[in-house]
């Protein structure tokens, strides 16, 4: 047995074992925490972190070897696939001729597009583009059509304008909060194909993402509070000080943000929905103009559609008068979304028909109570067909967004009046909040036994907005 000496000597010199950080921290050869976005380490001493990433070895943003020398080398996140660019960047100068030619070759529409996940074959990113300026300024049937037989090398746009933080907060977005959101999620979803690729081009709907990531980040893991606050409360500035250059109904990135900052509220289950809905409430319908670009075009078109979609859910919570009016008159315009839907998804046609059946319920029973407020037990039929229609629902597995039930389970748990439907509901409400820790289902859980304790000689529907309204949708 070697001397103790001896045994503490073998132990210094053995190697530790090499943990990879920021290049920022192996420039200053010290262990790095490995924080994301970005290591403490650099923020505290002020530095910008490059964060866990891959980090490409630039001369001067060209890649210094290889068949991309003298290139710009991308970088590029998972959610959009690449950007496009002109034929000045194409290596390969002899085929600079059939992709001119291929330009002129018409686009594919969304419902030749988008076809259902399972049918497809794992997304790639090649598989999806990204919007630039070009890409926004030219037109749907001018766009390059990517060739399999076809071996150029196209270098695409940088993203170097984008921080590192705010690239992990779209990211994060595309992979908690666009899914959440869409009716179905399988394929092409606009809030991640859409949407993100429009904030890497607008300043203003990038932070309104990174604001949305932010707090729900916040609220699972905990964070600096304040500093998202201040970002909030810039956007709203910001929004007045458009709302003074633009008109308010033509202005499509106040607009998104608008719409993401109500996404924002049902995260939180916070009290700013009646200010944001307030001043979206009082907007004239988004004026779409045909002279717009092709992909911008459809940007603004789905748009409109979840604006319908927000207000459908967003007017019988912020009151009761205005709510019955609006779901009388415009509840088939507003159901624009489920149909928006079953037009890219023809292979899930039931569980659409399963969806409207869902909704429209929810929208019967609250115009009843609102308008006529019959005894409770002329409800049972309706929520027991609704009960039934969700767990024909639920066969299908994840198909639906997790979201897309919240408020027909609030309403028809707050017409609920036996145990079995209460307790059924609030266990409903209860596990689309473990499933996307949005606050807004906590909120209707607390609201909806605060109604219960009223008494069933009250009508719920008289009960909502207030000092303490909240989102739920």
């Amino acid at each position: 047995m070697a001397p103790p000496n001896t045994q503490l000597l073998i132990a210094n010199n053995r190697k530790r074992p090499k943990v990879k950080g920021c290049y920022q921290c192996s420039r200053r050869r010290i262990d790095c925490d490995r924080q994301e976005p970005t290591c403490k380490k650099c923020t505290t001493k002020g530095l910008t972190c490059s964060g866990l990433g891959i980090r490409y070895r630039f001369n001067g943003s060209l890649a210094s070897r290889g068949k991309l020398v003298g290139k710009t080398v991308p970088t590029t996140l998972s959610y959009g696939g690449e950007t496009d660019t002109d034929t000045s960047s194409l290596i390969n100068a002899k085929s600079r001729s059939s992709i001119i030619s291929r330009r002129k070759a018409p686009s594919p529409t969304l419902k030749q597009k988008y076809t259902a996940r399972h049918e497809q074959k794992p997304r790639s990113r090649s598989d999806n583009r990204r919007m630039t300026p070009q890409w926004l300024s030219s037109s749907t049937n001018s766009r390059i059509m990517e060739n399999k037989e076809d071996t150029t090398v196209i270098v695409k746009r940088s993203l170097n304008h984008v921080d590192g933080e705010t690239q992990y907060l779209m990211q994060y977005f595309a992979e908690h909060i666009a899914p959440a959101a869409a009716v179905i999620d399988r394929g092409w979803n606009g809030f991640r194909d859409l949407l993100l690729p429009y904030a890497e081009i607008e300043p203003f709907v990038r932070r309104a993402i990174a604001a949305v990531s932010r707090q729900h980040i916040i609220l699972r893991l905990g964070g600096d509070f304040a500093s998202d606050i201040r970002e909030y409360n810039g956007l709203i500035s910001e929004l007045v000080a458009r709302s003074k250059v633009f008109a308010p109904n033509q202005d499509i990135p106040s607009l998104i943000v608008l719409l993401l900052l109500h996404y924002r509220e049902t995260v939180s289950g916070g009290n700013g929905f009646k200010y944001l809905y307030g001043s979206l409430k009082s907007l004239p319908d988004l004026t779409i103009q045909n002279s717009l670009p092709g992909q911008l075009f459809e940007l603004a078109r789905f748009v409109n559609i979840q604006i319908l979609r927000l207000r459908l859910f967003a007017e019988p919570l912020f009151d009761e008068a205005d709510g019955k009016q609006y779901l009388s008159v415009h509840r088939t315009r507003c159901f624009e979304f489920l149909r928006f839907c079953q037009s890219l998804h023809p292979e899930y046609e039931e569980l659409m028909k399963l969806l409207f059946a869902a909704v429209t319920l929810a929208c019967e029973a609250y115009i009843r109570r609102a308008c006529f407020d019959p005894p409770s037990n002329e409800a049972a039929h309706l929520i027991e067909t609704f009960r039934q229609l969700v767990q024909r629902v639920k066969s299908y597995g994840n198909v639906v967004g997790q979201n897309l039930l919240a408020w027909p389970f609030f309403v028809m748990a707050a017409e609920s009046s036996t145990q079995e439907d209460r307790d059924f509901f609030l266990n409903e409400l209860q596990s689309l909040y473990e499933a996307t820790g949005y606050r807004s289902a906590l909120r209707g859980v607390e609201t909806i036994r605060n109604m219960w304790q009223a008494g069933l000689n009250t009508r719920w529907t008289s009960l909502l907005g207030g000092y303490d309204q909240f989102l739920i949708m």
